[in-house]
This record gives structure tokens, sequence and C-alpha cells, in this order.
């Protein structure tokens, strides 16, 4: 900007403040002063240019940023911090706890038993219900499971991650919601710590040892959220431990797992996601874990995973991504598929970090006849055949929709 310009912007600054905020003969009172004093005409006329130059400039700046400024980051107690009189909410049994403000009330939810309903001063005197949950304006809810948090958030439409203050991983996704609804899950890494369960599920063991994942939502009208939800996040960020934790990913200090005391275990059944579950097309989830063969001491397993399709023939099929590669880690025997099944049973919700997952995008977009997908790691591999073309909603898939297969996460 020439001094020209800057010597304009400053006569039309100056007319500005005369007209919206000076008296009006302020200006000439200034004048006279300044004339009565020569020596500090300079620094006077420059002081005051530059008052009406930030007053002017500044508030429209802030405005700008705080209409472009994203959510709260949830790691910076700069820009989310937690007021010191909030009260605080435990679950010792689940082993977690967050802050909450004066006026919201923490709920047990009756409808799925350990989960926690978080509610605003609008909803705080509501009884709870599956009819009642699903009116209400603004809620949040937490509770903990027995399943490994990066391998959960595969079943979700691709979202972000960061770390809580405490350097938590954390995936945040959300869904398509009607209009004037908003939704938003974060899946956190809560590590390894035993959970017993008082009413476990026949054939399931009472206490799981394994890894764990906090699962977070929250959900609300528009309005209400967008008066709530810089709370709903602070709430988040005040997610903690009561008691210590393992590393979700295993011990590092255990011995490398020998070639011979794994291999590659693949589902024994297809899933699917069509345009109705968020993913927005139709997709075949391609995954597996790793067996563990029972051989040797307990160890550590750290494995690069390799996705490529082919014919039935063993020639390469051309499909874009591939190789697709994701890398696993966990600790044998804990985070194997099973002691001897070859297989893991159809995917649902992946409890191990060594579990492996492949996306294969509008996958029956043109016939595949008998191909099939192979997975490679650590000098071995497996195939998996494509399921038929029967399987899942593969109309109005046009020629340029997207073909490939992509690791998640």
């Amino acid at each position: 900007m020439s001094p020209l310009d800057v010597e304009e912007r400053l006569r039309a600054l100056r007319e500005q403040a005369q007209r919206r905020e000076v008296p009006p003969d302020a200006w000439l009172r200034l004048q006279r002063r300044v004339r009565r004093e020569p020596r500090r005409r300079a620094a006077l006329v420059a002081g005051v240019a530059l008052a009406v130059l930030v007053a002017s400039v500044v508030p429209a700046v802030l405005a700008r940023r705080a209409a472009q400024s994203p959510v709260p980051d949830l790691g910076n107690p700069a820009t989310n911090p937690v007021p010191r009189d909030w009260k605080q909410y435990r679950d010792t049994r689940q082993n977690y706890s967050f802050r909450y403000p004066p006026g919201w009330v923490v709920k047990p939810n009756g409808v799925f038993p350990g989960q926690a309903m978080i509610l605003p001063p609008e909803s705080a005197a509501v009884p709870l219900s599956a009819e009642a949950e699903a009116r209400l304006p603004f809620f949040m809810t937490a509770a903990n499971g027995n399943f490994y948090y990066a391998a959960y958030a595969a079943l979700y439409p691709p979202g972000t991650s960061g770390r809580l203050p405490g350097g938590r991983p954390f995936l945040q996704t959300g869904e398509p919601e009607p209009p004037g609804q908003r939704f938003s899950r974060y899946i956190i890494d809560w590590g390894r710590f035993c959970l017993t369960d008082p009413r476990p599920d026949p054939g399931t063991p009472a206490t799981d040892c394994g890894a764990h994942a906090l699962l977070v939502t929250i959900s609300g009208k528009t309005a209400l959220w967008d008066r709530y939800h810089a709370i709903a996040t602070t709430i988040v960020r005040s997610m903690a431990p009561l008691r210590k934790t393992r590393p979700s990913a295993g011990d590092r200090s255990r011995p490398a797992c020998r070639p011979d005391q794994w291999t590659i275990a693949l589902p024994n059944g297809w899933s699917f996601g069509t345009a109705g579950d968020g993913h927005g097309m139709t997709t075949w989830h391609i995954s597996g874990g790793i067996r563990y063969l029972r051989h040797g001491p307990p160890c550590h397993l750290r494995l690069r995973v390799q996705a490529t399709a082919e014919n039935p023939d063993g020639t390469p099929l051309r499909v874009p991504g591939t190789p697709a590669a994701t890398s696993i880690e966990g600790d044998l025997p804990e985070d194997g598929s099973g002691p001897t099944s070859p297989s893991v049973s159809t995917p649902s919700i992946p409890e191990s970090p060594l579990q492996w997952n492949f996306h294969w995008e509008n996958w029956c977009r043109q016939p595949l006849g008998q191909a099939r997908v192979r997975i490679a790691a650590g000098g071995r591999s497996a195939t998996q055949p494509a399921p038929e073309s029967g399987y899942g909603n593969c109309r109005n898939l046009g020629p340029g929709a997207p073909w490939r297969i992509v690791p998640v996460p």
C-alpha cells in the first residue's frame, strides 16, 4: 500500500470516527491544541490516527476470526479451559471421570446399562426412557467398551483425529442428521485395564482385561447445539481415567513374536455398508485379525498388513489404491483372534488392536467373477474371495463411481 493510500485510509477513518463517535467540535478543539503545541503535533496526530485505525479495524478482524474459528482444540487448555467450579462425575467400575457445569445433571441411562446421560438444564428433570431420549433437545452420553478404539472407528464414516490434554488419542466422527439436528461421536483410546461386567452374556468372561475405548456422543437440535457445543467439547476434554491403564497397543518391552507364533486369520463371512450407513457408497468391509498358534512365550507383534486384488489364476487385478497398507500392533496371546479357529467371525465391533480393516468402495460397480483379495503380512499371506454380486445394493452405480480399496483407519 502506497503512502497516499495510507493517508487516504486514515482520512476516511477520521471522518468515520467524527460521524459515529466523536462530538462535532472535538476535532476542531484537537487541531487548536496541536497548533499551540507544535513539537507534539506529529506524535499526537499519529497517535490519534493509530487509535482510530485500531478501533475500526481490530474489532472487524476479531469478529471475522471468531466466525471462522473451528471447534475448540480439545488438547489446548488455552482455547478450551475447564472452569474450576464444575462438578466431577466418577464411574469407578468403568474407570472414567469427567467434569460438568453447575445446573447440568448426570443420570444412568436405564435403556443402556453402564451408560451415563449428561443433560443440560432444559433436560435435567426429564424422566429417561427410550421414547423420552428421542425427544431430548440436547444430550450427551458416555460409556466404556471392551473394544479397540481405532478398529471400532472403522465402522463409522471418516472423521478427524486428535488428543486429549493427557495425551490420549481420539477419533471424532459424525453422521448425516435430519434438518435441524446435529450429532458428533468421540471414540477415545482408553488403554488396557480390567473391566468387570456385572451381567455378562452367556459364554463370555465376566472380566475383560483387554483394550478399551471410551465412547462419547453429543446430540441436539441446532439451536441448543449452537448454545452448548463448546461446553460439550470441554466436557469431553475433561475425560480422564480413575486408575492407571496400560497402552492399548500392547507392551513393547515384550520380546518380538516369532513367525511360528502367529498366522493371518480371515473372516468366515462378509459385511457391507450401503449409502444409508454414512459411507455414502456400497462398501465391502474386508476385515480380519491375527491368530495365535500357542507356540512360545507371550510376545509383542508389529506388522504392516497389505491388501491387493487378483484374478482366480493369481494374476493382479488392477484396483485403484492397491497395494493398500495399514499397520497393526498388539500382544499375543491376549489380542489374538482365537486359540484354534483358522478364521474370525463375521466382523462386527473389532475388539483387538491386531484386527485389520480395509474397505473396497463400490466393489460391485462392475462384475468381478471369482476375484479375490490377498492379505499379506510378515512374509505370509491369505486370500479372501470376493462376494457374489447379489450381495448388497449395487444398483444405480455408474461407471464413474469411485472404485478402490482403502485401509481403515
